[in-house]
Formats: structure tokens, sequence, C-alpha cells
């Protein structure tokens, strides 16, 4: 199986960030720099990222490792050590169905580190494409407390063409933003519920106004459409339901005091067929995934889509926005398949 071949790369780019001191405690991913950086101007302080530059090849190594250990054995339960939030379903998903397909962050572009000093810490790490050097992957790395390793948590496909927001310089970090966090049009959970049901109503929705049309979007209504056109010529139906995940939120702070946000969203999709059809399965994944079980009537695919969305911070006059809420990348997969 072909090796997490990242170092190199990753070297290059954290070479030219500033080495900081250690204080360790707890975890040996824990040591950070509590101290503060003097301004040189106003003579005011700056905040730090909380990860060394010289910590994060080994953390990295380690989680690689773990991984391809998990992959090689085909043991799901190596995953745990390393592997969390949705980011675990799915490389279960793809442990399952193809070992050799467990291959993360083949490079780096950039990393942006929290200087947060609370648990739990994150880190957002921007992978590129080999061949054309342009960002198409975002993984996001935390740690849940001091006496715990860093651990995968998500990752998300970037959508072509798309230039992500901006972050503050590498050596200052950027703030974590809780989910309670203010300072939005409105509550953080608000937005990503009426996304959620955007994905499910589609037009429908009374939110479809909110959002801008995205990949996603468009992704799961084609699924859905086609779907319908074959079910209905045999009076069946489909459906699917989408829900916010607020346990495994996580968000930086841009640089214009907004918030890119990595949002988990769990939903079964439902496709019937009445008297003697039989339901099928919709893509390999999730024909992988029954296997050879009993088939039925009905089938219903849990599925998990986890989504990058930029959530602009609130401003007095609407004319001085100077951006909006945008959805920057998606990873949607299937979790488990039956029938009834």
């Amino acid at each position: 199986m072909k090796k997490f071949c990242l170092l190199s790369a990753l070297c290059l780019v954290l070479s030219l960030s500033v080495p900081f001191g250690l204080s360790s405690c707890g975890s040996d991913e824990s040591a950070i720099n509590d101290t503060k950086v003097k301004g040189t101007e106003s003579g005011g302080e700056k905040n730090v990222p909380v990860l060394q530059v010289e910590q994060i090849t080994p953390i990295l190594s380690k989680i690689v490792a773990k991984i391809d250990e998990a992959a090689a054995q085909k043991n799901l339960n190596l995953l745990d050590e390393r592997v969390q939030g949705a980011e675990k379903p799915l490389m279960t998903t793809k442990l399952r169905i193809n070992a050799n397909d467990l291959q993360v962050i083949p490079s780096i572009k950039q990393y942006i580190v929290t200087n947060t000093k609370s648990w739990p810490r994150t880190i957002f790490l921007i992978g590129e494409d080999a061949s054309t050097k342009l960002a198409n992957k975002l993984y996001v790395l935390q740690q849940n407390n001091v006496r715990d390793n860093y651990k995968v948590s998500a990752s998300v496909t970037l959508f072509d063409s798309q230039q992500l927001p901006k972050f503050d310089v590498p050596n200052q970090g950027s703030a974590n933003v809780k989910l309670t966090e203010t300072g939005y049009e409105s509550s953080i959970p608000d937005i990503l519920t009426k996304y959620s049901d955007l994905l499910s109503n589609g037009t429908d929705s009374h939110y479809a106004n909110d959002f801008a049309i995205d990949q996603l979007q468009t992704q799961i209504r084609s699924a859905h459409q086609i779907a319908n056109d074959q079910l209905s010529q045999l009076g069946g139906q489909q459906s699917e339901v989408f829900n916010f995940v607020p346990e495994t939120f996580s968000a930086l702070k841009t640089y214009d005091g907004g918030a890119l946000c990595v949002a988990e969203f769990k939903s079964t999709w439902v496709r019937s067929l009445p008297g003697n059809f039989y339901a099928t399965t919709a893509t390999e994944a999730e024909k992988t995934l029954f296997g050879d079980s009993q088939r039925g009537h009905t089938i219903e695919a849990d599925y998990i889509t986890e989504v990058l969305m930029y959530i602009p911070k609130k401003v007095d006059n609407a004319k001085n926005a100077s951006s909006s809420l945008k959805v920057f990348g998606a990873e949607r997969f299937p979790v488990e398949v039956r029938s009834r």
C-alpha cells in the first residue's frame, strides 16, 4: 500500500516559521508556548500557535503509521488511537471497500494552527494535488485534552476553482471558534440547521435564498432526481433528511473576523418500491456495504456529509459586507446500507 508521504513537503513549508520554546505537560503532543510575542509598534502582545514547528512532523508520522497499520491488518479498532469524529466512519467505509484507499494528505500546501490555549485544539491542513499543485483537500487535526494525542477528525474535498478565506500570518496562529460564539448574522447552529434543511428539501426549502448554489447541493439534487425518475416509473419514492451534528463541529477564525467551519451532517437516504419490486443500491460504495444481505422493498442508506463553510462576521451596514455565506468543499459517503 502507498505510504502517507508528506513529511519532506511539510518540512519545507514549516521551515519558514519561527521556532518557539517548549513547556510540556500531559501528552507529549501537548507542549505549547504559553508566552506572548511582543508587538513591534504598539508594544502590545500577540498570540502564538499552540503547536511547535518541530512537533508537527513526528505527530503526523505517528498518525500515518497507525492508519497504515490499521489498513495492513484490516483492523478497525486500531484507528481509535489516531482517528475520531466523522473521519472514523469514513475510514471504516474505505477500509471495508478498499484498504488501499486510506492514503491521506499526499502533500501540504498550507497549515493553520490555533492560538487558543484551551481545549479542544484545532489544526487545519490544506493538502494539494501532486500534479497540479492546486489545493484539493482540507484536513482537521484535533487534540481533545491535555492527555490526548492529536487525531484526524475530518477531511473535506475542496470544490474546483475556489479561493479559501485568508488567515492571520502563521507565526500568530488563528483563534478557535466555538459553536456558541456570537458576532454573526445569526447563531452558527441556526445557520447550519438552515443549510441541513436546504440539503433535505432543495429548491423547496424556506432557506433556498439564504445560500448560493454550490457543488454539493447540485450533486445531491442530481442523485435524488435520477433516483426519483427511476422509482416513480414503478410507483416508488425516495427521500433524504439531513441533520446537523453539533458534537463534531470545528472552526478557526479568518483574517476578516469570519469563521471557516467544518460541519458534519447525518442523513438516511430511503428508496422504496411497492408490490413485487425490490429496491437496489444506488452506488458501488452502497453495493459493497450492502454485500449479500437479503433484498427488500426499501433500501435505507445512512450517509455522513462533511461541509466546509465560511460564515462572515456581522456588519452594521449590509453595504459594508465584503463576503457572504459560502460552501468551499464537501465530503459525502455511505456508512451503512440495509433493506426491509
